[in-house]
């Protein structure tokens, strides 16, 4: 009869230990991989937040809207009564908290106002989702940061913004939601770029003629990872407008008026206190 050797127990438990440290480091590079995943997941989500909160600004700013982009503020004539060239002058808004000033051409100039952490402005941004909506394409639009209890920066950049009854005579923030747009945030810093002093300043205040042809608005963010790790982000944004300014062209205007010899496009006087070139 043919002798059949199989295996012994010692080299079946040898064998069983050898598998089971195999797949102990299978399971291993499975688990760790599948952390990285959901780690690398997790980041590129907010990373991809923090780029769609800027993209929102973007938009947002660069159809910011103001008729003084195209045409000066508008004076009365002294000793004249209100007209447009040699037009009679339509009825004139009457200027109020929002729209404080009249265009050359009897339009209603927005306000803007800001501080290092807060701006709001007029955009041609908004989209009417339904019909038969009393809203147009314009619409107020305010940025600022918030505290926030489950932010590791302690605050998060919000959006807030009116699109009915724009031309109210003031503008009521506080009972107006405000939409969460990045959350974490550390700090977020607006700044306005000054023609005349060609730098960015603070405020808007601070760009005096400017204030109402703002062509560049620079933010400064500071956002807070899962690691605590702090991520510093700077991003310029710029108006659609051409660059043009309405008082230089004011001027060439008068001066042609007077008799002055003037040609369309000619250079104004840099001296003059009324503006300067972009």
């Amino acid at each position: 009869m043919k002798n059949e050797k199989g295996f012994t127990l010692l080299e079946v438990l040898i064998s069983i230990t050898i598998l089971s440290f195999l797949m102990a480091y299978v399971y291993t590079i499975v688990d760790s991989s599948s952390r990285t995943k959901d780690v690398i997941t997790k980041e590129d989500r907010e990373l991809m937040d923090i780029e769609r909160a800027l993209d929102r600004i973007s938009i947002d700013f660069s159809q910011i809207d103001s008729p003084l982009y195209y045409s000066p503020v508008y004076k009365k004539p002294p000793g004249q009564q209100e007209s447009f060239g040699q037009e009679k002058r339509p009825n004139l808004p009457e200027p109020s908290e929002t729209f404080p000033k009249i265009s050359h051409f009897a339009k209603p100039v927005p306000i803007k106002e800001s501080s290092r952490t807060e701006f709001y402005f007029l955009s041609n941004a908004n989209r009417r989702r339904l019909q038969n909506l009393k809203q147009g394409r314009n619409v107020w639009i305010r940025y600022s940061i918030q505290s926030a209890e489950n932010s590791r920066g302690g605050y998060q950049l919000t959006r807030q913004f009116i699109a009915e009854n724009i031309y109210s005579p003031d503008l009521d923030w506080s009972k107006v939601e405000s939409q969460p747009l990045l959350n974490n945030v550390k700090s977020f810093v607006f700044e306005f770029w000054d023609p005349g002093k060609k730098k960015f300043v603070s405020s808007i205040k601070e760009l005096n003629n400017y204030q109402d042809m703002l062509m560049l608005v620079k933010v400064k963010l500071e956002w807070v990872g899962e690691n605590e790790n702090i991520s510093e982000i700077t991003r310029t944004y710029r108006a659609l407008w051409p660059k043009y300014d309405p008082y230089q062209d004011e001027l060439i205007y008068k001066k042609a008026q007077e008799g002055a010899p003037s040609t369309p496009g000619a250079e104004a006087d840099n001296n003059s206190d009324e503006g300067e070139a972009f």
